[in-house]
């Protein structure tokens, strides 16, 4: 089982002063001290101080999917194994940005370990995990689907998820695609070859892993970087506008962080600011705000920017007044 350390709105104790947890992130929680006090401090720190006694919490704390003592399942343990197998030569190499270096290295991980280390990644796939390994301090655990943080666990096995994303990457993912039945069963045979003692993920499963591909990532990879950049353009980029509120866009802005009162009792957790912008002068000529715990954009928030954008403005000594 794996216990939650602390998570939002827990209100906790740190070296003897109080303290109320405002967010987190994958790193580091924010926590406001009294007096107004505020620190990010990374999770690794927490939990040594945790494990040190010089953080106490209460026993009713909120559940958190982020903050967790990594226990580690038989499967999920073999699965570490499989990956530090690739990583630990990775990480001795002078070249590992190097395709040649990640074939020659899979190609002895094979030979060397044999059916513990299958099915072997492609070179790209080895790269990214290298990456993402290195990034978390060569921390193996960054890998495994269970500890991720607020993604969804899969519940296939890893071996068949690294063989349905080599699928989606060689037959959807390239500029010339061909359907995904065609993906489908050539993944189907090669789960069926490498005998994993694990039943093959029905055709709508593997169906539901190519709709979710981004559709920016299939444009990128199917039609080139040119269309890419051209469909992910905002508007606000490509549209010229000749004199002062032609054009007005609007967009909102989702900002996570802890309000308190002087008690340190959280008040909200997510601010929404919609803005309303001059395309030709880049000058905001609006605004409204919500907050909550959980906020969302929603008409009442446009209305109200609508109308700040046209209330009457005053300009005094550089600063806009509105009435």
């Amino acid at each position: 089982m794996s216990k939650a350390l602390f998570a939002p709105g827990s209100k906790v104790e740190l070296d003897g002063q109080n303290a109320v947890v405002s967010y987190e992130n994958d790193e580091a929680f924010v926590l406001f001290f009294e007096g107004g006090r505020q620190r990010e401090i990374p999770k690794q720190v927490l939990r040594l101080a945790f494990n040190e006694g010089r953080l106490k919490y209460r026993v009713d704390t909120p559940h958190s999917k982020l903050s967790r003592f990594p226990y580690l399942t038989r499967s999920e343990a073999k699965q570490a194994q499989r990956l530090l197998a690739y990583l630990s030569p990775m990480a001795e190499s002078t070249t590992p940005g190097s395709v040649a270096t990640h074939k020659a290295i899979i190609a002895e991980v094979v030979k060397t370990s044999g059916h513990e280390v299958l099915p072997a990644p492609k070179p790209i796939t080895l790269y990214k995990w290298f990456k993402k390994w290195d990034a978390s301090g060569r921390n193996v655990l960054a890998l495994l689907p269970s500890v991720k943080g607020q993604q969804r666990q899969s519940r296939l096995a890893p071996q068949v998820v690294d063989l349905l994303n080599d699928a989606i990457d060689q037959f959807v993912l390239t500029n010339k695609p061909a359907t995904a039945a065609k993906a489908y069963r050539s993944f189907e045979k090669k789960v069926q070859q490498l005998e994993l003692d694990v039943k093959v993920p029905s055709a709508q499963t593997f169906y539901n892993y190519v709709n979710a591909v981004h559709p920016l990532e299939r444009t990128l990879k199917q039609q080139g970087n040119a269309v890419f950049q051209e469909k992910s353009l905002a508007v606000t980029k490509h549209y010229q506008a000749s004199y002062p509120m032609e054009r007005v866009e609007f967009d909102g802005v989702h900002l996570t962080f802890g309000l308190v009162d002087e008690q340190l009792n959280l008040i909200a957790k997510e601010v929404i600011v919609f803005i309303a912008m001059d395309v030709y002068s880049r000058a905001i000529v609006g605004f409204s705000y919500k907050y909550g715990d959980r906020v969302s954009e929603d008409a009442e928030l446009v209305i109200n920017c609508v109308r700040s954008v046209l209330r009457q403005k005053n300009v005094t000594a550089g600063v806009i007044l509105t009435h």
